[in-house]
């Protein structure tokens, strides 16, 4: 979670930003990102795909939904 005073001040856009720059580097053609239902919005903008929606299982009795997105580099 963010603190609401660090949020919409593009400090996760700059750092994905960076990923992309490094992972080209790498040679990595392309990310896949699990993101939660309320920042595929954010993914989208960063240019990530819709993949698929998947349910993330932590124990169990615990899951949450997530949406599997893609990027090509």
């Amino acid at each position: 979670m963010t603190h609401p005073q660090a949020t919409r001040q593009g400090l996760a856009a700059a750092l994905l930003r960076r990923c992309f720059d490094q992972a080209r580097g790498a040679g990595v053609q392309r990310l896949v990102a699990l993101s939660t239902l309320t920042a595929v919005p954010f993914y989208a903008a960063m240019g990530f795909a819709v993949d698929r929606e998947e349910v993330i299982a932590m124990t169990p009795e615990v899951s949450f939904p997530a949406v599997r997105m893609v990027r090509v580099l």
